[in-house]
């Protein structure tokens, strides 16, 4: 269950950095209108992303990194 735990940690934390990352993107945007404005696209190829390298699974996609 501690593993679980663990997990459970690393997927909030991604979870947080993709909100902040999120956050800049859009402060880019507002400010100096370089950003892309489909924040959503970069939010799904970041879960792409993630699932390749193994750090968010298909089924537990919405559980543990609910995305806008």
């Amino acid at each position: 269950l501690e593993w679980i735990d663990c997990l459970n940690s690393i997927m909030y934390w991604t979870c947080d950095l993709i909100e902040i990352l999120e956050y800049i993107v859009q402060l880019r945007d507002e400010r100096f209108r370089t950003a892309n404005p489909n924040v959503n696209n970069e939010n799904s190829r970041m879960v792409e992303l993630l699932k390749e390298v193994g750090l968010l699974k298909d089924s537990l996609d919405d559980y543990l990194c609910p995305l806008k």
